[in-house]
């Protein structure tokens, strides 16, 4: 039984030693985000601006520490057909969230592709230094309306 509590109360270490124990900590419904930032409230949406569609992305990106965080870039991706038309990448609206805090940010994509269906929002650091299974657990999904 003590076991069992350390091995909950310390995932976040046991994830950092060992990254495939992510997936047991998720599949018990105790997801680990090493990382410290999260995107909430993830939306987007396709518009006529000018005759001319584009593609808005908005959200939220949320630090769910107790200690400031610099806030990396955002990767984003149109996705359809289960492939990747294009993707892009985005700045914070700031280089750093304090303790809890929560910011906004949104960024466009002109003419994006007519087959796309979704759109795959990640932070650029977690795409570039993490292995795959990885960075699927940083990713946030938002089918476009």
């Amino acid at each position: 039984m003590a076991l069992s509590v350390g091995l909950i109360g310390a995932r976040n270490h046991v994830v950092a030693a060992w990254s495939p124990s992510a997936k047991l900590y998720a599949a018990a419904g105790l997801p680990v985000n090493l990382r410290g930032l999260e995107i909430v409230s993830l939306r987007s949406v396709v518009d006529l601006d000018d005759g001319r569609k584009v593609l808005t992305v908005e959200g939220e990106l949320a630090n769910i520490t107790g200690r400031e965080l610099n806030i990396p870039e955002l990767r984003l991706s149109v996705w359809g057909q289960k492939k990747e038309f294009y993707s892009w990448t985005a700045a914070a609206p700031r280089p750093a969230l304090r303790a809890g805090e929560r910011i906004a940010f949104r960024t466009r994509l002109a003419s994006p592709p007519d087959d796309a269906a979704d759109v795959l929002v990640q932070f650029v650091k977690a795409v570039e230094s993490m292995p795959r299974t990885e960075k699927m657990r940083l990713s946030w999904l938002s089918p476009l309306t």
